[in-house]
């Protein structure tokens, strides 16, 4: 459902964290898979969850930015400041992927 002044992604985040939780409950549930499936697909699940979690907290204090304050910022602060920010996200979205393999 998407609340009216709120950014859809809010609430596809919150869906997914909906999914997650099923999906974990559901495994929570079943007889145990060999090798330990269950177990590693559980922390794995409780990982995304955590990611999730962290997704949804980042986007409600963007909310909570005016948006003047933030094109204001983003003047002061210049170019060099997001290419520096997007490196950082990118190395952030590397170590996310390397943690997964």
């Amino acid at each position: 459902m998407v609340i009216p002044g709120r950014d859809p992604a809010f609430g596809s985040l919150d869906a997914l964290k909906n999914i997650i939780a099923e999906v974990d409950l559901i495994l929570e549930t079943m007889p145990d898979l060999p090798q330990n499936r269950t177990g590693r697909s559980r922390e794995l699940l409780h990982t995304a969850l955590a990611i999730t979690d962290d997704l949804i907290s980042e986007n409600r204090k963007a909310e909570n930015i005016p948006r003047s304050s933030a094109r204001a910022q983003g003047r002061k602060r210049g170019r060099a400041a997001w290419s520096g920010l997007s490196s950082r996200a990118s190395l952030l979205e590397s170590t996310y992927l390397a943690v997964g393999d």
